[in-house]
């Protein structure tokens, strides 16, 4: 949660809070463009048909409705009550709050994960008011 880290040591975004979100798998129309089994077979029918029931059963399991996920993903914007005022780097799964891995907690890996990921998208000071952004 490096992008927490940094919000929270700036003297005017501090108040920023970073919450992290898995939607789970679900069907949509991202694999259009795959194989016919991909796209045909796992996504539409397999997907559509067990979606459902999976997460009738396992709410937040890997599989979702789209809807759950979306509902999932409202309910962290704007239910101010679940999460406290100013929930600080928060995550969930589905809708319960969850640990991310211990790869993601590792200072070092986030570091150059902040890093690589600055240098990839090519920003630059005037492209950001946060301050400690490099």
């Amino acid at each position: 949660m490096e992008l927490q880290r940094r919000l929270d040591r700036d003297p005017i975004l501090r108040d920023i809070s970073v919450m992290g979100l898995d939607p789970g798998g679900m069907p949509s129309g991202i694999m259009r463009r795959t194989s016919f089994l991909e796209s045909t077979v796992i996504n539409y029918l397999a997907g559509n048909a067990l979606a459902p029931i999976m997460t009738w059963l396992w709410p937040n399991g890997q599989l979702r409705t789209t809807t759950k996920s979306a509902s999932d993903a409202l309910r962290a914007l704007f239910e101010d009550n679940a999460w406290g005022n100013h929930p600080k780097a928060v995550y969930l799964n589905g809708s319960e709050v969850s640990d991310v891995s211990a790869e993601a907690k590792d200072l070092e890996t986030e570091t150059a994960l902040w890093r690589e990921s600055v240098a990839l998208a090519r920003i630059v000071a005037s492209d950001t008011k946060l301050v400690e952004w490099s």
